[in-house]
């Protein structure tokens, strides 16, 4: 953690720097992150972010973990978190492509670029997924109901997982001429398939 006291106003003042960073990669995406923007768009000096944060990717992590707070408030309030049928499923992962469709910087920061491992806040790996946890969620219907093992609503919510990440990455790279409607099509075309009996 940072070298900074976990005082109140200390914590306060990380929150501050966080929220300045997610706002920039939101904006203009992380590429134009420095310390130097993260301090003026925060208000304070650049030397201040280090009596709060030792190196720029200690800052990255943890606005990392505040993005994704925000995928999961967006699908929340979407009322998309808690599924009781396929359609439901579908319409959470729909929810999950909207966000970055109207976010692409939050998708190329969350998913491709490295952060160093090292600087990932204590108590989570650096192969862990944060989101994970909160899609299996929406598939516990299949489990309550006896339709799925918690084996296979595992493995069959990273597949759907990845391979929405996929779409995603597709679209992101512009390189096939995929457009949104096309993504978001996809997207539920591979729910449906992961989903069959």
């Amino acid at each position: 953690m940072g070298k900074g006291k976990q005082s109140p106003k200390s914590a306060q003042v990380q929150a501050h720097f966080v929220e300045a960073a997610r706002a920039l990669i939101l904006r203009e995406g992380v590429e134009a992150l420095t310390i130097r923007r993260v301090a003026a768009e925060a208000g304070y000096t650049f030397a201040s972010i280090y009596n709060h944060f030792e190196k720029l990717d200690e800052l990255l992590w943890r606005t990392r973990a505040r993005m994704i707070e925000d995928l999961v408030e967006y699908m929340a309030a979407a009322g998309r978190l808690d599924a009781a049928s396929t359609d439901d499923i579908v319409l959470v992962f729909l929810s999950y492509v909207d966000y970055f469709l109207e976010r692409p910087h939050a998708y190329r920061f969350i998913y491709f670029h490295r952060l160093d491992a090292a600087l990932k806040p204590s108590g989570e790996s650096a192969a862990s997924d944060p989101l994970a946890a909160r899609l299996f969620r929406t598939f516990s219907y299949l489990y309550a109901q006896g339709l799925r093992s918690a084996e296979e609503l595992a493995a069959i919510t990273k597949a759907i997982h990845y391979g929405v990440q996929g779409v995603l990455t597709l679209f992101m790279a512009a390189n096939e001429g995929l457009t949104a409607d096309q993504a978001r099509e996809h997207t539920k075309t591979l729910v449906l398939h992961a989903l069959k009996d």
